[in-house]
């Protein structure tokens, strides 16, 4: 059975999950002790035969094999093989749970649609719900040890009244060697159409959800079945229970404590009870002995599912549902806040703490200021955002004019210079500097960059900084490249731009023409 433990768990406290470790069913300590008793008892074995049955000669060979099978252990990489194991195994188990089905969902769509207060009524629903069951029965008979045990044969099922006589020997009636657990579901449908020939279920779409929800029930039925038949590969499990039985039986000679007057490295006190090694046995066994355990949800282990509990519990609500319940409405009355808009549910005394305001976003109490809050149409929207930057871009040049680099480099246009020739700052500049050179290029025509090919503009950019102009497609005046070191002031008729570039006087007035032409529009 499931071993529920969440109460115990609700609240953490200091002590609280060191409760769980007293409990024995469904603990790591069932699952090991075994185990442990036998790899204690043979390691005993071995350490009393080294310590005193062993000649001087023996002792030294067996612990030359005990080093060697210590450094042999180091490559076995259990962590891994056992973790990616453990995981498989682990999400296979809670697919599983999820795929049992549950025929809650198929109740209520009997009970709307199949009508009837009648014994005909009673009896249709009644049926169509044991049919969904008994399907359910047919499988876990079929996969789950405790189940088979309960129903051993269809005459069980006769008896504890999911099928009758005569249900009995049409099912066995069926030629076919293969689990018939879907026969029932054949029954269902054939009763739906008879329902609906008799008026009882109305035509069109509710028969069609009758059918798409038995669908599902069969769906799922049918997955439990294929869970039961494909299993983990078997070449997985043995290659993990080899690995972790194969590592343990090494440990019992290469964790043995050598005689420490040998100098070995690593074994300079003489340990007579390894606890470290034991408590390895326990994690890597115990781990394991988790994955055996969840490989087969419905045995009689002691965390399996509750296979014959859930056969209880389907069998009283679907017959609850579809026949007891069947048109038993509560008069319908006031509720206790109906002159209320703002219901201001009670608490208890002891649950008063757990009221807290309610939360209503993390922007709440951000304020857009009225200025920020005009709404522009979608059209003009590209015309805001160039404006914005222009704004931003003449802002930033007027606070670079009082800062001083470290080392500044400084471009400025000779007055032999074409203002038709566009002009460029090559590849390694920012999108300051592209934005700036846009405003600087405005109705030029473009042509090649002033240090030639695009694929050859980051190595000219470097001998133009250093000042070899070999590599320039024109004459570049003696004021085209200046530097200035980290203590001295840039010129009055240079601009610092991004990129720590200074700009002579006629682009800065170029500059401050388009800064005033923004203020105009703005």
């Amino acid at each position: 059975m499931t071993i529920a433990y969440q109460a115990d768990v609700s609240t953490s406290s200091l002590l609280g999950f060191w409760k769980l470790l007293g409990r024995w069913r469904g603990s790591v300590y069932k699952l090991i002790f075994r185990e442990l008793l036998v790899y204690g008892a043979a390691y005993a074995v071995i350490s009393v035969s080294y310590r005193f049955l062993m000649t001087a000669h023996q002792k030294r060979v067996f612990e030359k094999f005990a080093i060697y099978s210590d450094r042999a252990l180091d490559q076995i990489p259990l962590s891994f093989v056992l973790g990616f194991y453990v995981s498989f195994v682990a999400a296979r188990w809670w697919n599983q749970f999820t795929t049992i089905p549950w025929p809650d969902r198929l109740a209520h769509v009997v009970l709307a649609y199949v009508r009837g207060e009648d014994e005909r009524g009673r009896l249709l629903r009644r049926t169509l719900m044991r049919y969904a069951n008994l399907s359910l029965v047919l499988v876990l008979q079929a996969i789950s040890g405790s189940v088979k045990k309960r129903f051993p044969t269809t005459q069980h099922l006769v008896d504890t009244g999911f099928m009758t006589t005569e249900e009995r020997e049409m099912f066995e009636a069926v030629p076919t060697k293969v689990n018939k657990h879907w026969v029932p579901f054949i029954w269902f449908i054939n009763l739906i159409n008879v329902a609906e020939k008799e008026g009882r279920v109305p035509h069109g779409p509710p028969v069609k959800h009758l059918l798409e929800e038995v669908n599902v029930f069969r769906s799922k039925t049918c997955l439990l079945w294929c869970y039961d038949w494909v299993t983990v590969p078997l070449v997985y499990t043995q290659v993990v229970t080899l690995t972790t039985h194969l590592f343990f039986v090494t440990s019992l000679v290469a964790r043995q404590s050598l005689d420490p007057t040998m100098g070995y490295p690593g074994h300079d006190l003489d340990v007579y009870f390894p606890f470290f090694t034991f408590l390895q046995f326990m994690f890597f066994m115990g781990w394991l002995k988790v994955a055996e355990q969840l490989i087969n949800p419905f045995g009689e282990d002691d965390d399996d599912f509750e296979t014959n509990w859930l056969i209880d519990r389907h069998t009283q609500v679907a017959y609850q549902a579809v026949d007891e319940l069947y048109a038993k409405v509560p008069r319908i009355q006031r509720d206790l806040y109906w002159d209320s808009h703002e219901p201001d549910l009670p608490y208890t005394e002891a649950s008063i703490m757990h009221k807290i305001p309610t939360y209503r976003g993390s922007t709440v109490n951000i304020v857009v200021p009225v200025a920020n809050q005009a709404l522009f149409p979608g059209e003009s929207l590209e015309q805001v955002h160039s404006a914005q930057w222009k704004e931003r871009l003449c802002t930033c040049f007027r606070g670079l004019r009082r800062r001083v680099p470290v080392t500044l480099s400084s471009i400025s246009i000779n007055d032999d210079d074409d203002l038709s020739s566009p002009k460029t700052l090559g590849t390694k500049t920012h999108l300051f500097e592209n934005r700036y050179l846009h405003l600087l290029n405005k109705g030029r025509p473009r042509k090649c960059s002033i240090f030639g090919k695009r694929k050859e503009s980051a190595s000219n950019w470097d001998n133009f900084l250093r000042g070899e102009g070999r590599h320039h497609q024109r004459r570049v005046s003696k004021l085209t490249l200046e530097s200035v070191s980290e203590n001295n002031e840039p010129k009055d008729s240079h601009l610092k731009v991004p990129g720590n570039c200074l700009v002579d006087e006629r682009i800065k007035h170029f500059i401050d023409e388009e800064d005033d032409a923004g203020n105009s529009r703005m």
